[in-house]
């Protein structure tokens, strides 16, 4: 009878053990929500000390030295939660995210990876998987990834525009310009989408359109000094001198140095 009792017994403080780190890591998430970090590292800390056997602790500890920009041990303890025979999409995509703030790229993909064939629809996999090759200066891939994350979320203005950079850069015009509608659809201020519209336009000789989309760029960024420059460029081709190089006297003045190429190549050089 006593043995039935101690067993009773113990299984009675283990359930209470279990729901005393549940409640801290409940605590933890909901004070890292509220942007209370000081708070929610104490009581994820205390979630370890009360059971170091969950997983589900160390796990939470992990996202909240994340949040609080300590990668390193945030890594640390995501793969003590693996350790602890801990397996989901969010331990691997936090893992490679951490590997990334660590600027460890390629050990990063491959945690993400290993994410992507547990959950090929979490548009946030292949996302970190973009983060890393732009790293890693590789744009292949990084296209490769965008085109991925863009196919899973349709809406996703960051990806969108990072596309539509990288569309202009590979000369894919007709892309970077039906990204930059969709960006200005979605977020009719996005700067950004105005300029890389514009230079797009600028660069299959809509000279007024791009004109249209540098102003609009000016209107919601002012010191936009890319914007000034390009198009005081654009103003110079369609013939407006004078325009141009009241641009680019701004531009400059924002310590844009193609602008002050521009400026002393057509404006003082010639008459």
């Amino acid at each position: 009878m006593k043995v039935y009792f101690a067993i009773i017994f113990t299984i009675i403080s283990f359930y209470n053990l279990n729901a005393q780190a549940a409640g801290k890591r409940s605590e933890a998430i909901k004070l890292m929500k509220d942007g209370e970090l000081a708070k929610s590292i104490v009581v994820a800390d205390a979630a370890v000390k009360e059971d170091e056997a969950d997983a589900e602790n160390w796990f939470v500890r992990g996202l909240v030295r994340l949040e609080s920009n300590n990668a390193a041990g945030a890594l640390e303890d995501f793969v003590k939660a693996e350790s602890l025979k801990m397996s989901s999409v969010d331990l691997l995509l936090k893992k490679g995210i951490a590997l990334n703030n660590l600027g460890k790229h390629k050990e990063a993909i491959e945690e993400l990876k290993k994410a992507e064939k547990l959950d090929a629809k979490n548009y946030e996999v292949p996302f970190n998987k973009v983060l890393a090759f732009e790293e890693l200066e590789d744009d292949k891939n990084k296209l490769l990834e965008l085109n991925k994350t863009i196919a899973l979320k349709p809406d996703f203005v960051e990806a969108l525009t990072m596309r539509a950079d990288l569309s202009y850069k590979n000369e894919n015009f007709k892309l970077c310009i039906a990204d930059c509608d969709k960006i200005i659809e979605l977020n009719p201020n996005s700067a950004d989408a105005y300029f890389f519209r514009g230079v797009a336009k600028g660069a299959t000789k809509s000279n007024t359109e791009a004109i249209a989309d540098f102003t609009k760029t000016l209107e919601l960024n002012p010191k936009h000094d890319e914007a000034l420059s390009y198009r005081g460029l654009a103003k110079y081709v369609s013939g407006n001198k004078k325009g141009a190089c009241a641009d680019w006297e701004k531009a400059i003045k924002l310590e844009n140095p193609k602008a002050e190429e521009y400026y002393n190549t057509y404006c003082v050089s010639q008459d």
